[in-house]
């Protein structure tokens, strides 16, 4: 007396009765067992994901037996891209996306509200210092070695895209202090002018290149000024650059 199914739709059925006893046989009008479908959910996470990373999307809380297929429908990050159950994109931002599972089994098929994958921004890079080094004793003259440097330093900051350059000048001890502050000066203002025509060159902007305060002692700590050595790695500008 029970009647099974392995899918939706109908099952007819009749009953009947044998004669006996005085009685005729009989046979009942069709009955119609109707199977429905089940009903069936399905969910999507959204995720965080870290710089440079992908995400896997996983698909929960289905009975079915699937499919299980996922599709992007936005977002702002730039090429959000799918590949099977894997989610990149080429830039910080967020990539939207569904889960989808198909009819089977008895169970009808469902589709995932909207999950967002956010994708972390890079990392800024960390301050480092980059060395213009040496400048001739009493001169502010940039030297094709110093001129290489100052290139180094502009194809640095447009790779790593640093914002903030800020230059300091040191010299050594050969001349007054008075004599000094300003040679400090001007050749941070020489490697600043420098440095600022190779950006344009390299088409980076937006970076801000300034020259900090010099310091009243112009000897370059650790390094003393007692040899020739020693004094021509003062006779420098350093370049400090920052994400900010």
């Amino acid at each position: 007396d029970v009647v099974t199914s392995t899918s939706d739709g109908t099952c007819l059925v009749v009953a009947s009765i044998a004669a006996g006893e005085g009685y005729l046989s009989a046979t009942s009008p069709v009955a119609t067992i109707t199977f429905t479908p089940l009903v069936q959910s399905i969910s999507l996470a959204s995720q965080s994901v870290p710089f440079a990373s992908s995400a896997t999307l996983r698909a929960r809380g289905y009975d079915g037996p699937g499919p299980v297929r996922y599709l992007l429908v936005g977002g702002n990050a730039s090429d959000c891209h799918l590949s099977g159950d894997v989610v990149t994109a080429h830039s910080a931002g967020t990539c939207r996306a569904r889960a989808s599972i198909a009819a089977g089994a008895g169970y009808l098929s469902a589709i995932s509200p909207v999950a967002t994958i956010t994708f972390s921004a890079a990392p800024p890079p960390p301050t480092i210092i980059m060395n213009v080094v040496s400048f001739a004793e009493g001169s502010v003259n940039l030297s094709p070695t110093l001129d290489r440097q100052i290139a180094e330093i502009a194809a640095r900051v447009k790779t790593k895209h640093y914002h903030v350059v800020d230059l300091t000048g040191y010299t050594d001890n050969v001349f007054t202090p008075a004599f000094n502050q300003t040679l400090n000066q001007n050749r941070a203002v020489a490697v600043e002018s420098q440095l600022t025509a190779d950006l344009v060159a390299l088409h980076v902007v937006g970076v801000t290149v300034s020259i900090v305060t010099t310091p009243s002692a112009f000897v370059y700590v650790p390094i003393a000024n007692v040899t020739a050595p020693d004094r021509a790695h003062n006779r420098r500008v350093v370049a400090t650059l920052k994400a900010s």
